[in-house]
């Protein structure tokens, strides 16, 4: 159990960062003409659940996939359920380790690189500039991807994977109270917290002598057309690879339209089949209404303590490395035992609020969730109020301007990245699972409930239209918030 969630561990990490690095790396140093469009898929597709990813992959080679490649179950084979584990994670967090390979590069003073061309060309530019920051960003890639894949059960569930993650829910679930076991289990949350306080606590002369230098903008390979299309190829495959193939297996299986002629039964592909697989979610209305109320009230209450917070956390470098830490141990901690802390703490409550509280409100889930969506929403409003705290609040000091009135200029000044913010905890609403399935009250089911129970059966036409519906929710969601925060442009700067 221990050696099956190391390999679920650093193999998700590893892959996310394979892929990430040759994404990031091509967008900071080989923008083209599409780098935008790209951008946006990318963070489309870090809206979409997992659970819908793993709905994608498992309906073009699941048991009743389009396109089986076996139909032996993961049960009765554990490497093919471990690689499915691991490629699913790795694959599902890849733009994440993208996105910070970016963003790391275009920090790099452009004055360095060109004069690092000019000394040695460009392998040399690669080895002294290029590969310390993307290592630097690459470790903090992996380390959240292995915090996002610590604290889930879900595809270790489908696939019958032995973590501790997963026996720990299954002990909860069974009412068996197993304390090694679940101490065992948040081990990787603590590690991996206490080490993101060691790091961002860190910086070296080296690093600082780098940072005080005035940045001129991020410096792109400049490259005869038909190269910079041939470079960008591997590029093109990986997000093919990753985020069209599970989509169009959706899309095939939504359509996949059995016949019977003369007794055997044939498949075909049919556009009528997926307006009918669409149709179909109307009958998931309820789990719908009641996952737009999670995330809704979840992502207000995120995005409100995380304006606060932030505010506090701003002011001096060993409280951002605490909060960091905090918020990766918040993400890693295991499902199972974030459901077991929320239902003790209600149960200490006098015995009728405790009753109430946890079996007729959805207060139980929420307070859960937030282990979850906090995290997310406060990193980008502590960079935000750095940024703040930078350029506009010595002038409103000067001002007179109170504490609740910097609050609210604050909000109106950044509310791009407020509502990004929002859509991004929403969708981690809605993604997550794990951290208060345990909590949720008879008759209160989500739809990533509704889809994680029906996906033990494999992927049908009803499954396909309501994961298709859901991918395509998170695409648009995620491409919205992309438009409203500006990231993409970057390499314009210049």
């Amino acid at each position: 159990m221990i050696f099956t969630t190391l390999i679920t561990l650093f193999g998700s990490a590893l892959l996310a960062c394979l892929v990430g690095c040759l994404v990031g790396v091509t967008w900071a140093r080989l923008a083209g003409p599409s780098t935008r469009l790209m951008q946006s898929i990318v963070t489309g597709f870090l809206f979409v659940p997992l659970y819908v990813q793993a709905g994608g992959w498992s309906a073009g080679f699941g048991l009743l996939g389009w396109w089986t490649v076996s139909q032996v179950r993961a049960a009765q084979d554990p490497t093919h359920g471990l690689f499915a584990v691991v490629w699913i994670h790795g694959l599902g967090a890849f733009p994440l380790v993208a996105w910070l390979i970016y963003l790391g590069m275009t920090r790099i003073p452009k004055g360095l690189e060109e004069a690092a061309m000019i000394d040695g060309g460009i392998l040399w530019t690669m080895r002294r500039v290029w590969f310390p920051s993307i290592a630097r960003w690459s470790l903090v890639g992996g380390g959240l991807t292995a915090a996002l894949v610590a604290g889930d059960m879900l595809i270790t569930n489908l696939y019958r994977v032995p973590t501790m993650t997963e026996q720990a829910y299954l002990n909860a679930q069974s009412g068996e109270e197993d304390w090694g076991l679940w101490i065992r289990s948040s081990l990787p949350a603590v590690v991996l917290g206490a080490l993101t306080i060691f790091v961002s606590s860190w910086r070296s002369d080296r690093f600082a002598a780098r940072e005080s230098i005035v940045r001129q903008g991020a410096y792109c390979i400049v490259l005869p057309r038909w190269a910079l299309f041939l470079a960008r190829v591997p590029m093109v495959l990986a997000i093919a690879v990753a985020i069209g193939l599970p989509l169009a297996n959706l899309v095939m299986k939504a359509g996949w339209d059995p016949i019977q002629v003369e007794g055997q039964i044939y498949r075909r592909w049919n556009l009528f089949q997926v307006g009918k697989s669409l149709q179909s979610i109307a009958e998931f209305s309820t789990e719908l209404g009641w996952t737009l109320e999670v995330a809704l009230f979840s992502s207000c209450i995120a995005c409100a303590i995380a304006v606060f917070v932030g505010g506090w956390g701003s002011r001096s470098r060993w409280r951002i490395s605490l909060m960091m830490g905090l918020a990766v141990i918040a993400l890693a901690l295991p499902g199972p035992i974030i459901n077991l802390l929320v239902k003790r703490c209600f149960e200490s409550l006098p015995e009728l609020a405790s009753d109430w509280v946890l079996d007729r409100t959805i207060l139980g889930p929420l307070v859960a969730i937030q282990f979850r969506c906090l995290p997310v929403a406060l990193i980008p409003a502590l960079l935000a109020w750095l940024h703040w705290n930078r350029t506009t609040k010595s002038a409103m000091l000067l001002d007179g301007v109170s504490k609740g009135k910097e609050l609210w200029w604050f909000a109106l000044g950044n509310w791009r990245m407020l509502t990004a913010t929002a859509l991004l905890t929403a969708a981690m609403a809605t993604a997550d699972l794990a951290s208060y399935l345990l909590l949720l009250p008879a008759g209160v089911s989500p739809i990533a409930m509704r889809i994680f129970e029906l996906l033990h059966y494999g992927v049908r036409y009803k499954e396909a239209g309501i994961c298709l519906f859901l991918a395509f929710t998170g695409m648009i969601l995620g491409m919205i918030a992309i438009r409203l925060t500006n990231l993409g442009s970057f390499n314009r700067d210049h």
